[in-house]
């Protein structure tokens, strides 16, 4: 695998068997329910390799037997779907007036949702405050915290890539600095999230 570093960001190319498993999941999620064979036309993966990931997929819970398709001639072909309630994700959204965080299901319906205004000061008490937002949003979630797989966090402001810093451009704050490229990562360890 080839990790290529540039500034603070990494990049990593993805082996053919991740490239796989994120083609055939797209294609269930944007398309389905489809059948094997639907997979395979849409995504260039041969049947069988097809077959088996989508097995693996049943036996992880990820997608779903939903019933059989017309036939075409011979065994009626079995339709498969997104669990769309198998996973779920956090967003935290840190903008410049608000705090937003939402928990979604895989077909991207907000099962929880915390809006609360931005508090005033350093960018250690906005980093405070969005971290109580997205805990109050977990609380309100009503469903065990391992079912939560990602948490992504959005920020307004000038990335500066060569520090790995945010600056708040609101000329009333300031031009306060912050690191929150390792803030989805802080958070995903806080809340036990993997």
């Amino acid at each position: 695998m080839a990790v290529k570093k540039e500034h603070t960001f990494t990049y990593k190319d993805i082996s053919d068997r991740k490239r796989k498993n994120l083609a055939i999941l797209d294609c269930v999620r944007r398309k389905g329910p489809l059948s094997r064979t639907d997979i395979s036309r849409e995504t260039g993966i041969n049947i069988v390799s097809v077959s088996n990931y989508v097995m693996n997929y049943i036996k992880k819970g990820l997608v779903l037997e939903w019933g059989l398709d017309t036939s075409t001639g011979g065994r009626r072909p079995e339709l498969i779907k997104l669990n769309l309630e198998s996973a779920y994700v956090a967003g935290l959204d840190i903008g410049s007036e608000k705090l937003i965080a939402v928990i979604a299901d895989l077909g991207l319906k907000i099962k929880s949702k915390v809006v609360a205004p931005r508090p005033e000061g350093s960018m250690d008490k906005v980093m405070e405050a969005a971290t109580a937002v997205l805990e109050k949003t977990i609380k309100e979630f009503k469903r065990p915290i391992s079912d939560i797989k990602l948490i992504g966090v959005g920020a307004s402001g000038i990335v500066d890539i060569y520090s790995g810093t945010i600056r708040d451009t609101n000329p009333t704050r300031g031009m306060t600095k912050t690191n929150l490229f390792n803030l989805a990562r802080l958070l995903e360890n806080k809340f036990n999230v993997v």
